[in-house]
């Protein structure tokens, strides 16, 4: 079960959706959804290389000259995506790409002495793309066609031309996205654009933040830390002195960036890692408002520059940014603030078109996960055969790395006779199944370091964790029935990783390449840094291992699917409807997704939701379940309910009533979730 939610408030903290000050955001225009009257030209590729964006008409003519790079076995190669097509340029053959394999053009020779010239041509709804004075292509799309969209990905060709023209006019490419353009540069020496403040002072190109006797008492009573179960807000530990101002990030919607700013302090140690001194971008998108910052900067130190990457939201609409302390005694000091571009917007093709998406399953997912109580009693037979489930999950919640080595044993042997008999019975029952690691002891939520897992703050426990997978991937070797291994379950980083230990996706990869080596065949499931749901793809990068689906687990909006956990008080939302001054519904919960699905639209890989749930008393659960699934099922995702033989507040079989945990009833989470795993096929 998701245990936790982290919201960062606009000082940098946790906080509650909706506890933002919005009188501190810049207002931004709203983003605008592309029509087939326009489209969008983005070109990626190698670094130090232009990487130009702009906005042109429906009608152009785009002249493109490369040079081949690279030589010997391996083709230069880039891709051209037009109006949803993907066009593979290879040195001798150009192909389009389905979106499942790739259909060779034939007749076209690319390259003329190592150079090569494209061009195409758009008028209304057709296009034509000529290869050195050669059609190569001829398309036609109809009027209701979505928006027309030209992308270049991939490129390990030297461009020697790239010019757009549009009713005989050339068009100029806005460079703003760039990587290595510093986009916002604030000398921090402008009073005006900050809110004021007691503890802040203006002295030439910086600004000073010192605790005084007393707080801002709106800034104090802000909600901070983590909402647990229960829907309580833990407040600040300190006092919380900050100013903050109105930024416009809109030109950078999509865009990874680096905040860096120079910084001198004298603030002690704080009891959690995101108090003490605080640099913090704060967004607020049709559907959250969250922050991202810097963690453990504290101490008495002379001047510094700090740096963290944050990818801003492709729906934001307001942003703003906070400056600051949360400590009783101590000052900051900041100058030079500044926001640089790291990485374009994610858009289809980041990934080799050559690379096939990798699902690990021929037919479509859909089950639930379960504790072992589903091996007793006749449960397994039930979800699989009635209730037509073709996936199923059974976590081992893992002992902690100080455990004695006799006792650790005891309690894996333990654990692979549970997995053995779940694999058993899933066998006969012809479904499949995903182990998992569930790391609650992997980390302690009353350390100053805000419960980071061990594995990124202790030598030696990323090591023990790929050790465990191995002797798993040893035992499994080669046994269909198991679907997947899903490496580390809701993992979190609330500290800066220590030097020379992995951060998330670097421990993901090595537990990934472990078991690559072990058992080639076996699929893996990876989760984003848990902590940010599914913001936590902002974060992640595509793993260099093999085998490897992605995974979500969704429970937007957190104050609808977790209320009234001990079923004691009233429920204070429904959906659809008003949740935390934002409407959910449908199409709310598609923004949310954005990052998930850029992330695998870009990279061309597989989704596997791996939990979702709403609380099965929430006014509307059924309507929540349905939409959620219709979203994951239009975006090709595989799905597992979360759950079944645990706790009674997930299970569709209960009833609105909290009180009721032990007597099935007609529901109707259960009509919904039938209805769609009624399409299951069971294994070939």
């Amino acid at each position: 079960m998701k245990k936790l939610l982290l919201f960062l408030a606009a000082a940098g903290f946790c906080l509650a959706p909706g506890a933002i000050e919005s009188a501190f955001f810049s207002e931004l225009p709203e983003r605008r959804e592309e029509t087939n009257q326009r489209l969008i030209l983005s070109c990626l590729h190698t670094p130090g290389k232009l990487k130009p964006q702009a906005e042109i008409p429906a009608d152009y003519v785009l002249d493109l000259s490369y040079e081949q790079l690279k030589r010997g076995p391996k083709d230069s190669h880039f891709s051209l995506w037009i109006a949803g097509r993907r066009y593979l340029f290879r040195d001798h053959q150009l192909s389009w790409y389905d979106g499942k394999r790739e259909h060779v053009v034939g007749g076209i020779a690319l390259l003329q002495a190592g150079r090569a010239k494209l061009r195409v041509e758009r008028s209304g709804n057709r296009t034509l793309i000529s290869i050195n004075g050669k059609q190569a292509a001829a398309e036609e799309y109809p009027a209701a066609a979505p928006a027309f969209e030209i992308l270049i990905t991939n490129l390990d060709v030297a461009l020697e031309q790239f010019a757009v023209t549009a009713d005989g006019k050339s068009l100029v490419l806005n460079p703003a996205i760039r990587p290595g353009t510093v986009f916002h540069a604030d000398a921090l020496n402008a009073p005006g654009k900050w809110r004021s403040s007691p503890a802040v002072r203006f002295d030439g190109n910086r600004i000073r933040v010192e605790a005084t006797a007393a707080a801002d008492e709106k800034d104090s009573d802000k909600a901070l830390g983590t909402r647990d179960v229960f829907g309580r807000m833990e407040k600040a530990k300190q006092k919380v002195f900050i100013t903050e101002r109105g930024i416009d990030l809109s030109g950078l919607r999509g865009c990874e960036v680096e905040v860096s700013v120079k910084v001198k302090g004298d603030v002690a140690q704080p009891r959690v890692p995101w108090e003490g001194i605080r640099v913090v971008l704060n967004y607020a998108t049709e559907s959250a408002r969250f922050s991202d910052c810097y963690y453990d900067l504290w101490g008495t130190f002379d001047w510094k520059v700090v740096t963290f990457k944050t990818r801003v939201p492709t729906f934001l609409k307001q942003a703003s940014l906070t400056l600051g302390i949360v400590a009783d005694t101590g000052f900051a000091e900041f100058e030079d603030f500044k926001i640089t571009v790291t990485e374009p917007p994610r858009t289809p093709g980041m990934a080799p078109v050559s690379v096939e998406k990798y699902t690990g399953s021929p037919s479509p997912l859909r089950g639930f996960n379960s504790s072992a109580n589903l091996i007793r009693g006749g449960q397994f037979r039930r979800y699989a055969e009635h209730w037509n489930g073709n996936i199923f999950k059974i976590s081992w919640r893992l002992p902690g790395p100080d455990t004695p080595k006799e006792e650790f044993e005891a309690a894996l042997e333990k654990q692979f006779r549970t997995w053995d008999e779940f694999i058993r019975q899933a066998e006969e029952l012809n479904v499949r199944v995903i182990l998992e690691l569930y790391p609650s002891f992997w980390r302690n939520d009353k350390n100053p370091d805000g419960g980071t897992d061990y594995p990124f703050l202790r030598p030696g426990c990323a090591e023990q964790i790929r050790d465990i997978w191995v002797r798993i991937a040893e035992r499994y070797k080669g046994n269909q029935t198991v679907y997947a291994f899903e490496l580390w379950n809701e993992g979190k980083i609330r500290a800066q990783v220590k030097p020379g230990l992995p951060d998330y996706p670097a421990f993901m990869e090595m537990l990934a390449r472990a078991v690559n080596q072990t058992d080639s065949d076996r699929t893996m499931i990876v989760q984003p840094e848990e902590w940010w749901g599914v913001y936590g793809f902002h974060k992640l990068r595509p793993l260099d291992a093999k085998n490897i689906v992605y995974s979500l687990h969704y429970y937007a909006p957190f104050s609808l699917t977790h209320q009234n956990l001990t079923g004691k008080e009233p429920n204070r939302f429904g959906y659809p409807g008003m949740v935390d001054g934002v409407y959910w519904d449908k199409e709310t919960m598609r923004k949310e997704m954005q990052p998930a699905v850029e992330f695998c639209r870009a990279y061309n890989i597989q989704i596997h939701v791996t939990e979702f749930s709403c609380i099965r008393w929430a006014p509307g659960a059924d309507r929540w379940i349905n939409d959620a699934i219709e979203l994951f099922e239009e975006f090709g995702w595989d799905w597992r309910f979360h759950a079944v033989t645990e706790w009674p507040g997930w299970s569709p079989e209960f009833g609105p009533n909290p009180f009721n945990t032990d007597r099935f009833v007609a529901s109707p989470e259960k009509d919904v979730l039938m209805k769609f795993l009624g399409k299951n096929k069971k294994r070939d």
